[in-house]
Formats: structure tokens, C-alpha cells, sequence
């Protein structure tokens, strides 16, 4: 037992020999003993229920009932994790029509349904969907979607299309005719789906798992999809897996390096009754003999009914471990040695916590700590036997140093609800792993609160508190509450004026970076200047028809205009409202920021959705927005490393930062050399 007197001790994950995180409080005293069990529950992670406020959905319902499944990915490439939900009629019996695929995006740390906006066909193509993998298998650098259908239903392939030329995210088309071929060798009833090089050549395969739903259908059979390098797919099921595609009641797959040769080798469950060659249930390893063919193979656990898995080293030996959700009791399977192309050793330890016995469902693994460790959530629903509301609940565990702790114990909090499946993603950019849940009804948003772990933790305002948990990062006061008001301008000045001053009012609202910020408006004022000079032939552009440096803007003049002034203003309106929106981005009040160009542009009388850039139409929006385009993709090479958040490449100053608020210059060392200065905020 521990008694410390003006601190409260907090037991946390072991990292190297610190066995405790102190967190400073006034005059409190507390008695902490150390359990492996529920006596700790409050210790770990107080999981924030942020639903109301950090999820909006509009094309699914809020009390959406539909079995779900999940996969968190960056899609539009933006610097956050998006998500994509699949979702069908509840276990195993097709009584109703498919259901649509929910594409949520990571606004600003809100979770916002634009599936309408960027998937339409997730809405019109509806599916049996089962599972859903993420990857980018046409090497474009953009992630694409797969879904594993059931029901007789083939498997989609939505493509990412990437920007446009304004830099606007274009969001998914399906083309799954184009990439997949018809699988007809055995009814497609697939349950999971996974991405992964088992050819060599750098490029994503696909392994999808089949089901039979009881024992007098005999043996289904898997599919193994193999991409020609541009995302389109054939099927060498038969020739590279023989019979050990077979499956009885496939349930989940992985493609990794399992015996540590270098090559990906397939793992996958196989439960409810037995099929040949295994004759038995089991984890089955299919091991790959370096060219891509699965000849040989191992049952890790002959005598169980798994029926999801995960794989980390949870050890940290080297070897990638198992976590295996059976129906009887969940347990770990520890890889001890490899040997490559034939076997694995494993030493099998039973969880025997309260919440690990019975039917399970998904498992998913995260270090939620960042102590190098890998922790566990496990969803409790298991998908092929109803009801939704299990005995068992949603947990999380905590990895100490490769023991498994049941932090949390058998209380019952917001987010042990009963879940289909969630996902491990971050939410707010703090570097932590928040999640999302599927639960029988609706979703649920949980945030890590650990703002102390939070690898980001650059504190701008000074006020004490890390910028990834500080409400109003922009504002020294501790206590203060973030702005809900956007900016207005006047319009009664003139167009140049409001654009300016609407420039002004995000500088303000955004981070003190006086480098940063002088770029800025040095690119706005050149792009109204642009707009303006564009219609008239005595006035010499800065960047159209220009080149500057190694980057030329190409530009061969506009039809003449039959009202001069009035397209100025259009031009000058478009071209601002897509350069503001570009770099304010990811400003701390960014929503705030695009609510206020969004009204502006209303305010004005102008289609906001108006992205043409063809400006040889004449139509001064379509130059506004085809200067914006430029000038966007000439800061993209102009050396500031935008795209990075402008982070230094290069330069390193000889000066330690100048601290303006103390008089003096004492530490100057060289004064013929840069000084970095240490500044306030603009608030």
C-alpha cells in the first residue's frame, strides 16, 4: 500500500522502471493498492461519452439498428482519420433488403456523414455487408474501399478518386465490375475480407473467407484475389491454395508475416463444424512458400471454437501474437518460435476474466497508452447469434508489459454498452486513440481525456494546458470556453476590402506563426491582384501566365467582359473563398472558418458549389476558382513545406528563442545570426 501526502498517485502502464504517473493535486491524500483486477477502475482512462456533440449522421438514422462493421482510414488525406461503416440486417438470415454503407469524415474532430456528398453510390448500391477493408491497392496514394458482402452478393470495390484541380477531395466511385472478377467456383457468403502482399510484389492481394451456414452444405471455399499492380484483381483461388481454401464457417483473416521469412502467410478461423483438410475447428495458418502458394499448413488451437482474432506482439519478443475471441473463454496465444514455411510454437494462456467467457465479436488492438505496448478492446456481440444485447459487454484491456489487466472490471460504464463492432481512431488529433462504437442502437463517441500522454503537447496560449486538450488553444486563459461565433465582414466596403479583412479575422482565430501568416496574406493579396489584373490588358500579373521560380501557372487570356466590374468581383470572391479555405484549414476554430467564408459567399449571392476552373468560358467564377487552384499548387512547391504543417527541413538556429516578455538579451551568442523569438498568441 502507498500513502503519499499532497499528491494523488495514479497507477498507469509500466513504462521501462516507472511504475507510477503522478499527477500533482493540492493537499489530497490517497491509498492506491495494486490488483490485476476490477479494484483499479477509475485508474486508467476515463472514456469522455462525446456522441452529441462529435457525431452527426443524416443518412442513416441516429438510432440506426443494423449489425455493423467499421474500418478508420485518412481518406481525403487531410492529416485525419475518417471511417467507413458497412451495414446490414442483424445476424445470419436475409429477411430485408440491403442496407447502404455510412462514409463518416473527420471534420474538424466531428464526425460528420457526407455520404450523400462523396459516396452517393454507398447509398444507391446497397449491400449484404459483412466486413470492410481499407487500402490503397491501385498505388495512387489514395485508400480505397472493399467490402465483403454476404447473402450470394459479390464484393464491391469503391475507388478513391482523389482531388480535383482546386485540391477538393472527389470521394469514392464504384467500379467493382472493372476490378473484381465474378466468383462463381462457390457461393459467396463471405464473413471477412483482408489486404495484403502475398505475391512479393509490393502490391495489396485480397483474401476473402466463405461460410457454410451448417454442416450438410459441406466445405465452402475462400477466394484469394491477386492485383496486377493497378488495383484490378484476378482470382488464383484453386491454383495457389488448393484445398485449403476450404472453410466450414469462415469467420475472420489476416495476411501476415507469421514465421518470420519475410513473406505473408494467411491466417484464418474455420469453426461450427469440421471440413477437410483440418478436419477439425481451429486458427488455421496457411503458410506461404515464398512464391505465393500455400501448401502447408498448421492448426493452432484443434480444440477450440475461435471465432475472431487479432495479431501483435504483445510481448515485444518479435513475434506477432494472437488474441482469440472463442466461445468458450478468450485467450492469448503466444508465438514462442518460428519455423519458417512449416510450423509456429505458441504457449495458449486463458484470460479467465468474467467478461472473456461466452459468445464475442470483434477484437481490435491499439497502444491506447503510448507506452509500446499493445492494448485490446473487444466488442461483445457476436453477429451470427441474436440477440444484439449479449450477456457480456464491450472491454478494453490494458497491456502491462505483456500481461493482460482487466483495468475496468465487470462496472458498467456508458461505453461498455453492447457493440457490434468499434473502432480505435483519433478523433482530435491529440496523437491518442479515441473510439467509435456500433451498438445494437446507434453509435457512440468516446474521447481519451489523458491530455497528459498527448504526444502533441505544444501548448501555444501558455496557459498550462496542451493544445490537442486545450478548448480555446488560441486564449491564455485556462478557464476560458471556446468561441461559437464565426466572423462577419462589412459589405458595404469594397470586394477586395472583405476578402482582406475575412483574411485578417482567421489569422487572428488561428495560431500566432507571423512566417506563416505573412505567406498568407502575401498569396491572397497576389490572387485578388490576379483576379483584378486579369481584366486589364495594362496591368501585369504576379502568377497567371507566369513563371516564377521553377513553377509556371499557365494562362491565355479571358473573353472580353461585357461587365467589368461585376466579375472582378466574382473572380476576386471565388478565388478567395477557395485560398482561405485551403489554408485555414486546420486552424483551432476551423469549423467556425469555413461557417464564415460559407456565409460570406451567401451573402454575396454566390454558388459556393461552383468548382468549374475552365476561365476560356468567360465566366469569371471559374477563373476565381482556377487562380485559387494555382496558387494553391504553387505553395505546394514553394518550399514552405505547407503540406507538413511547415515543418523545418532544413535550418537551425545558432540563437536559443528570445523570450519577449523578459528585458534583456542575455543568451544572444552570435549577433550576426537569426534569433527565434518566443511570442503570445493573437487572441
Amino acid at each position: 500500500m502507498l500513502v503519499k501526502s499532497s499528491y494523488l498517485i495514479v497507477v498507469a502502464k509500466h513504462t521501462n522502471d516507472k511504475k507510477f504517473h503522478i499527477v500533482k493535486l493540492s493537499l489530497v491524500i490517497a491509498f492506491v493498492s495494486l490488483f490485476h483486477t476490477s479494484t483499479l477502475n477509475a485508474q486508467w482512462f476515463n472514456w469522455l461519452d462525446a456522441t452529441s456533440n462529435r457525431l452527426v449522421v443524416s443518412s442513416v438514422a441516429n438510432s440506426d439498428p443494423e449489425e455493423k462493421d467499421m474500418w478508420p482510414a485518412d481518406l481525403n488525406n487531410d492529416g485525419r482519420e475518417d471511417l467507413i461503416v458497412v451495414r446490414k440486417q442483424p445476424f445470419s438470415s436475409p429477411t430485408q433488403p440491403g442496407k447502404s454503407t455510412l462514409l463518416l469524415m473527420n471534420v474538424n474532430g466531428v464526425m460528420t456523414d457526407q455520404t450523400s456528398q462523396f459516396a452517393p453510390e454507398f447509398i444507391s448500391t446497397l449491400s449484404f455487408a459483412r466486413d470492410v477493408f481499407v487500402g490503397d491497392f491501385d498505388s495512387d496514394g489514395w485508400k480505397d474501399v472493399v467490402i465483403a458482402n454476404t447473402f450470394l452478393q459479390q464484393p464491391q470495390y469503391f475507388r478513391n478518386r482523389g482531388n480535383d484541380s482546386l485540391g477538393i477531395w472527389k470521394g469514392f466511385v464504384d467500379e467493382s465490375s472493372l476490378r473484381f472478377p465474378m466468383l462463381t467456383e462457390d457461393p459467396v457468403r463471405f464473413c471477412a475480407v483482408w489486404g495484403g502482399d502475398v505475391t512479393g510484389d509490393g502490391k495489396m492481394d485480397l483474401y476473402f473467407v466463405n461460410y457454410r451456414q451448417n454442416s450438410s452444405g459441406g466445405a465452402s471455399q475462400d477466394y484469394l484475389l491477386i492485383n496486377n499492380g493497378f488495383g484490378y484483381f484476378t482470382n488464383q483461388s484453386a491454383a495457389r491454395l488448393g484445398n485449403l481454401r476450404n472453410s466450414a464457417f469462415g469467420t475472420a483473416c489476416q495476411i501476415v508475416d507469421i514465421d518470420g521469412d519475410g513473406d505473408k502467410d494467411i491466417i484464418k478461423n474455420s469453426t461450427l463444424y469440421n471440413v477437410a483438410p483440418w478436419n477439425a475447428r481451429g486458427v488455421l495458418v496457411l503458410y506461404n512458400n515464398g512464391s505465393g502458394n500455400f501448401v502447408k499448413w498448421q492448426n493452432l488451437v484443434p480444440t477450440g471454437s475461435p471465432y475472431m482474432f487479432d495479431i501483435a506482439d504483445f510481448n515485444l519478443d518479435g513475434k506477432p501474437d494472437f488474441y482469440v475471441v472463442d466461445d468458450g473463454s478468450d485467450y492469448i496465444l503466444r508465438v514462442t518460435n518460428h519455423y519458417p514455411d512449416s510450423s509456429i510454437t505458441v504457449v495458449r494462456t486463458n484470460l479467465n476474466f468474467s467478461n472473456t467467457n461466452g459468445f464475442g465479436g470483434n477484437v481490435h488492438i491499439a497502444d491506447l497508452d503510448l507506452d509500446g505496448d499493445m492494448d485490446i478492446g473487444v466488442a461483445d456481440v457476436d453477429v451470427d447469434i441474436p440477440p444484439c444485447n449479449s450477456s457480456r459487454r464491450m472491454a478494453i484491456y490494458r497491456n502491462d508489459n505483456g500481461v493482460m489487466v482487466n483495468v475496468y472490471g465487470t462496472t458498467v460504464y456508458p461505453w461498455t454498452a453492447n457493440s457490434y463492432d468499434f473502432a480505435w481512431i483519433d478523433i482530435n488529433n491529440d496523437g491518442l486513440k479515441d473510439f467509435i462504437t456500433g451498438k445494437c442502437s446507434g453509435y457512440g463517441i468516446f474521447m481519451n481525456d489523458s491530455c497528459e500522454l498527448a504526444p502533441n503537447p505544444a501548448d501555444y496560449d501558455l496557459d498550462g494546458l496542451p493544445d490537442a486538450c486545450d478548448p480555446c488553444p488560441t486564449n491564455p486563459d485556462p478557464n476560458c470556453a471556446p468561441s461559437t461565433v464565426y466572423p462577419t465582414v462589412s459589405l458595404n466596403d469594397n470586394i477586395a476590402r472583405q476578402w482582406n479583412e475575412m483574411s485578417l479575422a482567421s489569422i487572428r482565430r488561428d495560431f500566432a506563426r507571423p512566417t506563416v501568416h505573412a505567406r498568407n496574406l502575401w498569396h491572397h493579396s497576389s490572387a485578388m491582384w490576379d483576379a483584378w489584373a486579369a481584366y486589364d490588358n495594362n496591368s501585369i500579373e504576379f502568377l497567371l501566365g507566369k513563371t516564377i521560380g521553377t513553377y509556371t501557372c499557365p494562362f491565355t487570356g479571358i473573353p472580353a467582359s461585357s461587365n467589368i466590374t461585376e466579375d472582378r468581383r466574382k473572380a476576386i470572391s471565388y478565388a478567395s473563398y477557395r485560398l482561405l479555405k485551403h489554408r485555414f484549414a486546420n486552424s483551432p476554430q476551423a469549423a467556425l472558418l469555413m461557417t464564415a467564408y460559407d456565409v460570406h459567399m451567401d451573402s454575396l449571392g454566390y454558388d459556393k458549389n461552383f468548382t468549374d476552373v475552365n476561365y476560356a468560358s468567360g465566366d469569371a467564377r471559374s477563373l476565381g476558382n482556377y487562380i485559387a487552384a494555382q496558387y494553391i499548387a504553387f505553395g505546394l512547391q514553394d518550399g514552405s513545406n505547407e503540406q507538413n504543417a511547415y515543418a523545418n527541413t532544413s535550418y537551425a538556429p545558432v540563437n536559443p528563442p528570445l523570450i519577449v516578455d523578459l528585458p534583456g538579451n542575455a543568451s544572444m551568442t552570435n549577433l550576426n545570426r537569426w534569433q527565434p523569438l518566443t511570442l503570445d498568441l493573437f487572441y
